[in-house]
């Protein structure tokens, strides 16, 4: 995997918008890595830059994952 640069884009809003009929779940896990702030060089976003995990969770409602709720319908943004 070759290091991302700063500039390139990498969210390219695949995430679907919450489907009321569906009420699909969207599991993901989210990662915070280090940056150097050099807009110029790379940052691996790898083991040795990775600062912290978080999850899995439900992208949508953030249910933390449960084997339990693999097979539950989603009841979508809870925050309002």
């Amino acid at each position: 995997m070759k290091p991302l640069k700063v500039t390139e884009t990498f969210w390219n809003n695949s995430v679907p918008p919450w489907d009321p009929v569906a009420r699909s779940h969207l599991w993901v896990i989210l990662c915070a890595y280090r940056f150097s702030g050099n807009p110029e060089g790379s940052t691996p976003l790898d083991e040795t830059t990775l600062v912290e995990a978080a999850g899995p969770g439900c992208y949508y409602c953030e249910w933390t994952w449960e084997p339990s709720r693999v097979n539950t319908l989603c009841p979508g943004n809870l925050t309002g």
